[in-house]
């Protein structure tokens, strides 16, 4: 089928500059084409993309740049609408874009414009074309016209339906779901061009044919035909299903189609016409109103239509919109602002009930406007109104900063004024618009304005400055305000500039202070400017005035923090402090060189400096000293350092001065007054500290040492300390010049806790002496025990340290063979899992019942060749050979020491492990040969060997007679046995008993007897 195809081009949309504007990522509409005029369905739009922050916001959908309805955006920044096709007051177009009258689309949806549109039912269709038109097919999978030639449906060859014969067929459509739709967009000013159909014989599809838009809903068939009647022979018609016969009286709606079969007729010509579609005449017909709109009440900046505001002004222009029309409708409406002959226009809609009104805000439309007259326009499709704004030129600045100063010494904040003409004032407001000062600008141009804060006592925070002209025009006085009152909202709205700033809470300290001789640097204690932290510290020479602010004497760099620690203030160049003078600190704010700065001269003459001060007074003195000698007790130390420290200290930052005593111990070094902490140490000596050492301006202190040798102790060593021990061995533990002749053994951990147990630690009282001290808890593998010699009981002054780590515990395992045999000659003990051992060596001692033992070397790790020792009875000892019986229920027992006990042989030190066997007794056997009666060796039948006399139990062992006559039963205990042969032919059963000692070798031939 051929159907026109639906494509998109951009739609051209005005400037949205003056506000601004929304931004989606996309728009969607679910149809291919709607139908302005009529549209049997509803179709949905929606986008995404729109941001968080614009959730809640109105917008209008517009297609084609027409406004169809308003709608909300969700929190998830999408849109989702049904909307009525018909509310849009467009025309046919092809491709036109969905957007927002307020918003951006990136990506926006296109859809086509089309007169009317009809929804299908899913499968066959039959529908008319009744008047010319491009047709439009959603989801149609063919489209067909009945051939009464053939008798067969051809399809149909292009979407533009303008001929006689197309007019008069009908389209047979196959719709491919329920969803599918059939668009018109129908001719509206060609010429007319009628003409007239031959129906030969046979079936016809014959669709409508008359103008829709003036005619009505429907006609009589009749009419429809023309000159065709249906009651003229050889003329029969049926519905479009042929499931009914039509009369001339039939009624035929715009779209419908019919079969007519011929045979014959008197006439069999029909007439048809082709008129243009009116689109007023079918929405008459349609019974569709008329949506109109008129605007009225311009409210330009809550002034009326003609309003002057400051530039960056954010009041909004307002107006009422009416639908005066008989249709809900959805509006687009213009503020178009024109000044030099350049426009800037903000779109807004409005949906309105027929007879409804509402009035529409451009909110911070005029915010961006330069200075000039603006012509006003807010317009709809159908009226306008029209009005001025004037933007007036005029810009306050109110920067951060700290209270300050005016020249006439009150407390005062500064603004500055630029770009106004005409006489202002200056009102600074909190943040409620409480007035706290107000400052005179005289239009001179650019200037600073000082403005007096009245109540300057916790003046910090946030508050607005307001630049506000005597008179906007020649009636509107500006009001006598006082501080204390609140600014009028009408006056806010009339200011021309508005700033707001921060001023900061600070503070500065300086204190009291004192230098020998003079100085060319101050120190200030803190400083602080809250929020921020930019200013300099700017040092006054009180002294050099009776009243005011003396002369700068110095300042600090740029402080980027607070200062808590005090900061230093160089004097300026060839600038000191040689006697007592009053000195004030003042913070300036921002850095010195700033137009806001200290001092610097504003455009009208106003000197303008900061408040924040404090004053201290700088007390010069003379120069001390302290003096002495340093000796050991008799003779004077040469060579001893001297340290002197500022207050109650020995840090190296609070070091004043140092000296080196001469031969004769002799020291001396000058300082200023004041408290100080004197050091003296020496090589071989304990030093020394002594505080508090005065020293008075001009005065001179003596002060004299004398040092100690200091206490030293020696270890001559660390016994091995391993797992689990309890103690600690320290041998040849020696000291020197400690108080009261001995010292104290204490064990303790790396941080220091004390790992000693019993008494506490070991009193040693004889230089040389060894000592074992008791652990508090076993000591564990890895750990380490610090060995700490201290001079007191009390454990102060530790004079040596030595440390020792807790190694593993010696191991080993040791097994005795299960079965060993009285003097069988050897028997074999298996060693293993032996490490950690002292000297790399284990001991094996082997030992029987009667006190006989033997000692063994193992490797520590246990050798390979060493694993399994075989001990070898002999007459004598040697390696692996052990000299004494192994006797039966004797015992065997290995044990496994660490170390041999070399004063006690056979013994050993630190047992490891140990196992014992019993001897068992030597076995007996018995042998013989089995005979017949006639002395012949029998060659067959079986004999047993029963433990006891009970030949019904199982036997001890068996010989098959059949293999051998001789038997050969061994390793029998002793005891009592009895001997049985049976099943040998033509001789009786045999059985006799014998009796058999340990280790005995009997011998017991049997001859059998003939059976009877």
């Amino acid at each position: 089928m051929v159907v026109a195809m639906v494509g998109g081009a951009a739609l051209a949309t005005g400037s949205v500059a003056a506000q601004d504007q929304l931004q989606a990522d996309s728009t969607e509409i679910d149809a291919d084409f709607i139908g302005v005029v009529q549209d049997e369905g509803t179709v949905t739009v929606t986008a995404d993309g729109f941001a968080e922050a614009s959730s809640g916001t109105e917008v209008t959908i517009t297609i084609g740049g027409e406004a169809v309805t308003t709608t909300t955006i969700q929190d998830d920044g999408t849109v989702e609408e049904e909307i009525d096709p018909t509310q849009l007051d467009a025309d046919p177009a092809e491709n036109v874009e969905v957007g927002f009258a307020e918003a951006s689309v990136s990506n926006p949806a296109e859809v086509t414009l089309t007169h009317e549109v009809l929804d299908l039912d899913n499968g066959f269709n039959l529908v008319s074309v009744p008047q010319r038109a491009t047709l439009y097919a959603e989801d149609v999978e063919s489209s067909n016209q009945w051939n009464p030639s053939t008798g067969s449906y051809d399809s149909l060859e292009s979407p533009t339906i303008d001929s006689v014969s197309d007019l008069h067929l009908g389209l047979y459509l196959n719709a491919a779901n329920s969803d599918a739709r059939f668009g018109y967009t129908y001719e509206t000013d060609e010429a007319p061009s009628p003409g007239s159909v031959e129906m030969n014989d046979g079936w016809h599809l014959v669709g409508s044919n008359f103008a829709i838009s003036s005619e009505g809903g429907d006609r009589e068939l009749d009419e429809d035909l023309g000159s065709i009647q249906v009651d003229d022979p050889g003329i029969t018609v049926f519905d479009a299903e042929q499931t009914s016969q039509l009369s001339g009286s039939s009624s035929i709606t715009a779209y419908d189609s019919y079969w007519v079969f011929v045979d014959q007729p008197e006439r069999n010509e029909r007439l048809i016409v082709s008129p243009n579609y009116d689109r007023a005449g079918r929405e008459s017909v349609l019974g569709v109103g008329t949506a109109t709109s008129s605007v009225s009440n311009l409210n330009i900046a809550e002034q009326s239509t003609d309003a002057s505001v400051a530039e960056g002004d954010d009041s909004a222009v307002a107006v009422d919109v009416e639908n005066t029309g008989n249709r809900d409708s959805t509006f687009t409406v213009d503020l178009t602002l024109t000044a030099d002959g350049t426009s800037t226009e903000v779109t807004e809609g409005v949906s309105l009930n027929a007879g409804q009104s509402d009035t529409i805000t451009f909110d911070g439309a005029l915010t961006d406007l330069d200075p000039g007259t603006y012509d006003v326009e807010v317009s709809t499709a159908d009226d306008s109104v029209t009005g001025t704004v004037e933007v007036l030129d005029g810009d306050v600045t109110f920067d951060d900063q700290a209270l300050g100063i005016d020249e006439n010494g009150n407390d005062a904040v500064l603004t500055a004024v630029e770009g106004y003409d005409a006489d202002a004032k200056v009102f600074v407001t909190d943040q409620s618009g409480n007035i706290e000062g107000i400052g005179e600008y005289s239009g001179s141009g650019d200037a600073n304005v000082p403005v007096e804060i009245a109540e300057p006592s916790g003046f910090s925070g946030d508050y607005n400055a307001y630049l506000i002209p005597y008179a906007l025009d020649d009636d509107t006085p500006l009001n006598d305000y006082t501080t204390g009152e609140t600014l009028a909202e009408e006056d806010i709205e009339n200011a021309l500039s508005t700033d707001t700033g921060t001023v900061y809470e600070s503070s500065v300290t300086i204190n009291d202070q004192e230098y020998t001789t003079s100085t060319d640097s101050v120190e200030v204690a803190a400083a602080e400017l809250a929020p921020s932290d930019d200013y300099v510290i700017v040092l006054h020479n009180q002294s050099a005035v009776e009243d005011g602010v003396g002369p700068v004497i110095g300042s600090s760099n740029n402080q980027t923090q607070d200062v808590t620690e005090g900061v230093t203030i160089d004097l300026n160049d060839g600038e000191s402090l040689d006697e007592n003078t009053d000195v004030r600190a003042m913070l300036h704010f921002p850095a010195a060189g700033s137009a806001f700065g200290d001092a610097i001269p504003a455009a009208d003459g106003t000197e303008f400096a900061p408040g924040v001060t404090d004053d201290a007074t700088v007390t010069i003195t003379d120069e001390g000293s302290i003096a002495g000698t340093v000796d050991d007790g008799t003779d004077p130390v040469d060579g001893a350092s001297v340290a002197v420290y500022s207050g109650d200290s020995v840090a190296d930052e609070d070091e004043v001065a140092t000296a080196t005593t001469d031969a004769e111990g002799a020291y001396s070094v000058d300082v200023a007054p004041g408290e100080y902490t004197v050091q003296v140490t020496a090589s071989g000596f304990e030093g020394t500290t002594r505080y508090p050492v005065q020293v008075d301006s001009g005065a001179d202190v003596t002060e004299d040492f004398s040092l100690t040798v200091p206490p030293t102790a020696s270890i001559g060593g660390v016994g091995e300390v391993r797992d689990g021990e309890t103690d600690v061995n320290i041998d040849n533990v020696g000291f020197e010049n400690t108080e009261g002749d001995s010292v104290y053994v204490e064990l303790e951990a790396d941080d220091g806790t004390s790992l000693t147990g019993g008494s506490g630690a070991e009193l040693v009282d004889t230089s040389g002496s060894d000592v074992e001290v008791v652990l508090a808890d076993a000591a564990t593998q890895g750990e380490t025990i610090n060995v700490v010699i201290y001079e007191t009981q009390s454990l102060e002054n530790d004079i040596l340290t030595t440390s020792v780590t807790v190694q593993a515990a010696p191991t080993g395992d040791v097994t005795v063979q299960d079965t060993i045999v009285e003097n069988d000659g050897e028997f074999t003990v298996d060693v293993s899992n032996v490490a950690n051992t002292e000297g790399d060596n284990a001991y094996l001692i082997v030992s029987n019942s009667q006190g006989d033992s033997e000692t063994f070397t193992v490797a520590d790790g246990v050798d390979t060749s060493s694993d399994s020792v075989t001990i070898t009875q002999a007459d004598s000892s040697g390696d692996n050979e052990a000299a004494f019986d192994l006797a039966a229920d004797d015992d065997v027992t290995a044990t496994l020491y660490e170390e041999e006990d070399a004063e006690n042989a056979g013994t050993g030190q630190n047992q490891l492990a140990q196992d014992t066997t019993t001897i068992d007794a030597a076995p007996a056997s018995v042998s013989g040969e089995v005979t017949d009666s006639n002395g012949d060796a029998v060659t067959e039948g079986t004999l047993n060997l029963y433990s006891g006399t009970d030949t019904s139990a199982s036997p001890a062992e068996t010989s098959d007679l059949s293999q051998s006559a001789t038997y050969d039963f061994t390793g029998l205990d002793a005891g009592t046995y009895t001997l049985e042969v049976t099943g040998v032919t033509d001789q009786q059963d045999f059985t006799s008993e014998i009796e058999l000692t340990a280790g005995e070798d009997a011998t017991e031939d049997i001859q059998l007897t003939a059976a009877p």
